[in-house]
């Protein structure tokens, strides 16, 4: 694969489907995308693999995004993404066995650090970028709300029937349920220290970016490079209901203590699946005015695309606009040109 940018380092924090677009573009354009990855995932197959109570931690953040660096072998691409395909009541149907594998590794090779670099390290011919998880502990999430009720589990926290009382905080817990701070990954302080630039790119905000950027925000702080946030299109029912743009602006400035250097929002030119009004998930209001106090540069622009993944319409951003955002801000260019490439007059705010 030829790149036109080899030198351009970005980190990209996120979870979930959220990053993947994103980075499954980046890495057209230069090899060195490190996606950070969070750690405390307890629903689906990685809910069932720490359940096994060996210490395993959750998988399947890491192997999505390991699935979209394998680059120039479809077959072994579509085997480290295979799902299976059962019938609804068989409790593998949708689990992909490339977590399995990763689980085994961590078995072997210690540490769930240690067993994402043993399977790049076996892959290596067919794989570019770097993957790091935030930290090597074991830790979940507590939800507290605001009637001083908890929520312990970052499934149960993500599932909730309700939206009611909103979510004030999240904490992590250890296997015992007391509070506890997890030690950040020093392969990921590293890379980010190193990196141009890091990106928030949409993602769960209670499960996935708040606590994410709490284990290595002084990475990103003392680091000094631009933080780019692409805010979310849509809202959670049990995380982020009636959240307008500036409540994920003012979290993440919360959470950084410092302003964002450009932060992103969705201003649609697609209508919204009827499906996610029957899940209760809304467009996030895109009241830019309000973002300025958490943010160095503002802008609205349409960043969405529908895509039909399990045969089901799904908002994703669409790769190809934020990457020519992220590479003109890594490289310190007007974004006039990334705007005019895509045919796009954003607001400014």
């Amino acid at each position: 694969m030829a790149f036109t940018e080899k030198e351009i380092k970005i980190a990209v924090g996120g979870g979930g489907s959220g990053p993947l677009p994103i980075e499954n573009e980046l890495l057209n354009v230069t090899p060195n995308v490190w996606g950070i990855t969070p750690i405390h995932d307890s629903g689906g197959h990685s809910g069932d693999i720490r359940s096994l109570e060996l210490g395993i931690l959750p998988p399947g953040d890491a192997t999505n995004r390991m699935g979209i660096r394998i680059r120039n072998n479809p077959e072994l691409r579509k085997l480290f993404t295979f799902r299976w395909k059962l019938p609804d009541n068989n409790h593998l149907n949708g689990h992909r066995p490339s977590n399995d594998l990763l689980a085994g590794a961590q078995m072997i090779a210690g540490s769930h650090s240690e067993a994402i670099k043993l399977l790049e390290n076996a892959f290596s011919a067919h794989y570019i970028g770097r993957i790091f998880p935030a930290s090597d502990d074991d830790v979940h999430l507590r939800a507290i709300l605001e009637d001083g009720s908890f929520i312990d589990g970052e499934h149960k926290i993500d599932k909730r029937t309700n939206c009611e009382p909103p979510i004030k905080d999240i904490v992590f817990i250890d296997n015992k349920g007391e509070i506890c701070v997890p030690n950040p990954n020093p392969e990921a302080i590293e890379a980010i220290s190193m990196a141009d630039i890091f990106v928030i790119p949409p993602s769960s905000w209670r499960t996935s970016n708040q606590p994410q950027l709490r284990t290595i925000r002084s990475a990103i702080v003392n680091n000094k490079i631009p933080v780019v946030c692409f805010c979310n299109a849509v809202t959670n029912y049990s995380e982020t209901h009636g959240f307008s743009a500036s409540d994920f602006a003012r979290g993440v400035y919360s959470e950084l203590g410092v302003m964002i250097d450009y932060f992103f929002v969705n201003m649609p030119n697609h209508k919204i699946p009827e499906t996610y009004d029957e899940e209760k998930s809304y467009p996030v209001t895109p009241d830019g005015e309000n973002c300025c106090q958490f943010a160095k540069h503002v802008y609205g622009l349409p960043l969405t695309t529908i895509r039909q993944i399990n045969e089901k319409p799904t908002i994703r951003h669409d790769g190809k606009i934020t990457t020519s955002l992220i590479m003109a801000i890594a490289q310190n260019k007007n974004l006039e040109s990334a705007f005019a490439e895509h045919n796009i007059i954003p607001v400014r705010w």
